[in-house]
């Protein structure tokens, strides 16, 4: 972590999670269905831990020629679930309640109080198909002017082709600007190896201790980037 503050001209903010809320429900949701239908009857935690050993590695494979949408990754995750588990569930059936939630997530309260007051350029960097974030940002009322998504880039965070965008749309060094996302994985992992300082929102208070990454600040939530843009050390 950083122990001097210094103030960015720019910031990157990741829309999922960081903004308003992630899919970590209907995520769970899915995972439920699909241990009820079990010949094991797993507990459906198990399932989900899968998940998330299947979903990160399909998006860090997916780029270039291979790239896919978040949606079929989505679907090939829980193709996989439910082949590994021989149930027989419609996958892009599942996946729609997914999508649902993509298209109209809830903002977390102080959002729209904390961007109002950045003072400073704001580029939206998600892992996210463009037509999901459209209609995310009508539903929740959020408007920029500059975003970056994977299917921009043909690229999902922590692969530096989304970072790469952001600056070159902001017209700004590395150093310039701060990174702040929730996923220490994709967020701040890709940040730190594109040389940007990053803030992790850690609205859960997960522990760091077992983390093989870390971020230069931390913050409950968004009000740490109104710290940052005044010179204060948030937390």
């Amino acid at each position: 972590m950083l122990d001097e503050v210094v103030k960015p001209r720019a910031l990157l903010i990741d829309f999922y999670g960081t903004l308003v809320e992630e899919d970590e429900e209907p995520i769970r949701e899915v995972c439920r269905n699909i241990a009820q239908e079990t010949a094991e009857k797993v507990l459906w935690k198990r399932i989900v831990h899968e998940w998330f050993e299947i979903f990160p590695r399909l998006c860090y494979e997916s780029f270039g020629e291979n790239f896919q949408l978040e949606r079929e990754i989505e679907t090939r995750t829980i193709q996989t679930l439910l082949d590994r588990y021989a149930v027989d569930l419609n996958a892009r059936e599942l996946v729609g309640g997914l999508y649902h939630h993509w298209e109209r997530p809830l903002i977390f309260p102080e959002a729209e109080d904390v961007l109002a007051k950045c003072k400073v350029p704001v580029c939206i960097v998600s892992n996210v198909d463009n037509d999901a974030l459209e209609k995310a940002m009508e539903f929740s009322g959020l408007y920029f002017d500059l975003i970056v998504t994977s299917e921009d880039c043909r690229s999902y965070k922590p692969r530096p082709e989304v970072f790469s965008k952001a600056l070159e749309m902001l017209d700004a060094k590395s150093g310039e600007v701060i990174h702040v996302g929730d996923s220490l994985y994709g967020d701040i992992r890709g940040a730190r190896e594109f040389a940007i300082p990053s803030l992790w929102i850690n609205r859960w208070d997960h522990d760091l201790s077992e983390s093989d990454v870390y971020p230069d600040y931390v913050a409950p939530d968004l009000y740490g980037i109104l710290d940052i843009l005044n010179g204060k050390k948030p937390g």
